[in-house]
């Protein structure tokens, strides 16, 4: 028979996995050769326009940006200590998408041009650059994951990274390219910029000495795409487990929410609910909500109004004109369910028995540029749902990855599942009760089993989530725990007898801007 000891410990404290603040630089990086590819190149009214020493500039540039974020990301991957933020995978398709841009503003001169110079000057700046890139992602089983993830969403801007990679890894294209190099030699001379740029090219620069570039051409990677499928085996099959049961029991209901015709609740969202709210929802009532991991169920997003996104400046934001008629017929909250996104009234989102409101603190402070964040948030739309829940994939999202993913710099807390990361409601909610903690609860109102509203507190949230007060010291929280062992207490005649003793362990948790 067991027996159960329970005693108090208190354990030391627990930060967050930290993240790198390099990639903030590259975001910037990334936004100015955007800027510039805005400003330079379509202030051109006719394609022959382009300057090829405008194209060089911009290809490298966006060339050397990827090269280099690839290279942080791979450190991040091989070193435990550190984690990678949801967002910066969001920022390694943007700068992906940047670079690829830069490709098809090369493909668009070749076709455009009747000038074999120039035709040359323009498929060796593509191999050059793009070949290292191919190499990169093919070296990292998670980058190349990552990338493939991109290139087969529904909503991909980069859908051309195929086509170039089948083009300039292709052993008739190299061979093609290495003879067109040589027939360029015979003229010595530099006639013009074309000249000037190849002759410093490393790869003109290899066949003039005699060496030949046929090596350039697709190496076999069998083995790694046979890699790729076989592990991700058990993630499809968790996926399809989850979307069948999701389809199965999504539906059921034996009434409807506690604080559903809640007419003060619904006047007091009105008037304290801003932009970018985050809203929790628990409904006690569905069949789903008994199988979903962790207390809270869903989150969704407060958009805001026509009057509150004009004060903010955003109401006419290029990615959210295609809402307008939504937000202006009064459904405000963006959020994705299994069936896909949704836009929600307040009346209608409050068909619930509990909701929470939490607000990012200071937006200057975690440096989040709200138009930004309004424009990654608008580009959730459209993509289906994440049946296994992983945050490195951005083709498909759940309700809190459109957060992971449009929030910033902000370092949510996730946990590790089946070799992948999740970041759940709960994973949310906890982050308030972090020492620290970028984000603040607004409002918290619950429900009696008779159906009557409840006032609740950060306190009452907490115990949803397993944090409690720090008796000790005035506003902290505590993240309740359990550690258990047993133990050989006799041993007559075969038989064993254990004792099972368990401690509760109260830790601290901090938030690492580090």
């Amino acid at each position: 028979m067991k027996k159960i000891i329970s005693t108090l410990v208190i354990a030391s404290t627990i930060v967050l996995p930290v993240f790198g603040q390099e990639y903030f630089q590259f975001e910037k990086r990334e936004n100015s050769l955007e800027n510039k590819y805005e400003s330079t190149y379509k202030q051109h009214d006719h394609i022959q326009n382009y300057q090829l020493a405008s194209i060089v500039d911009f290809t490298h540039d966006s060339s050397d940006l990827i090269s280099e974020y690839i290279d942080y990301l791979l450190e991040r991957f091989e070193d435990k200590n550190k984690i990678i933020l949801p967002y910066e995978i969001v920022i390694y398709e943007d700068i992906l998408e940047t670079y690829l841009k830069a490709v098809d503003l090369i493909n668009i001169q070749i076709k455009s041009t009747q000038d074999k110079k120039r035709q040359l000057a323009l498929q060796v700046l593509k191999v050059e650059t793009f070949r290292p890139l191919y190499e990169s992602i093919n070296f990292n089983k998670q980058i190349r994951r990552i990338t493939n993830d991109f290139i087969n969403s529904p909503k991909s801007q980069i859908k051309n990274m195929r086509t170039t990679q089948d083009e300039v890894i292709n052993k008739n294209f190299i061979s093609a390219l290495e003879e067109s190099i040589l027939n360029n030699i015979s003229n010595e001379k530099n006639e013009n910029l074309y000249d000037d740029f190849l002759v410093t090219s490393k790869i003109y620069k290899n066949v003039s000495s005699g060496e030949s570039i046929k090596g350039l051409a697709k190496k076999k990677i069998f083995w790694k795409k046979f890699s790729d499928k076989s592990s991700g085996v058990l993630t499809s099959i968790t996926s399809s487990l989850s979307r069948g049961f999701g389809a199965l029991v999504g539906n059921i209901a034996w009434r409807d929410g506690h604080l559903k015709d809640n007419q003060k609740l619904r006047q007091e969202l009105y008037s304290e609910l801003k932009p970018f709210d985050i809203l929790l929802e628990k409904k006690k009532y569905k069949l789903t909500d008994y199988t979903i991991p962790g207390y809270w169920g869903h989150a969704g997003v407060y958009v805001g109004t026509k009057e509150q996104l004009i004060s903010e400046g955003l109401w006419e934001n290029k990615e959210l004109k295609p809402f307008h008629k939504i937000i202006e017929s009064g459904k405000t909250i963006f959020q994705v369910r299994r069936s896909g996104l949704v836009w929600n009234s307040i009346e209608e989102f409050i068909d619930l028995d509990e909701m929470g409101i939490i607000r990012i603190k200071n937006f200057n402070k975690e440096k989040i540029n709200k138009e930004v964040l309004l424009e990654k948030l608008m580009e959730q739309a459209g993509k289906s749902y994440d049946y296994s829940f992983n945050t490195y994939t951005t083709s498909k999202i759940t309700c809190t990855e459109i957060v992971a993913f449009s929030y910033g710099r902000i370092n949510w807390p996730t946990e590790s599942l089946l070799g992948r990361k999740t970041f759940t409601p709960n994973h949310l909610t906890s982050l308030l009760f972090y020492k620290d903690s970028p984000i603040e609860l607004i409002k918290y109102v619950g429900s009696s089993k008779d159906g009557k509203r409840l006032d609740l507190n950060l306190q009452d949230l907490g115990k949803t989530v397993n944090y409690v007060q720090n008796e000790n010291v005035a506003g902290s929280y505590l993240l309740k725990g359990e550690k258990c062992k047993r133990e050989l207490v006799s041993r007559r005649r075969g038989e064993r007898k254990y004792r099972y003793s368990c401690v509760d362990t109260y830790t601290e948790t901090s938030y690492s801007r580090e």
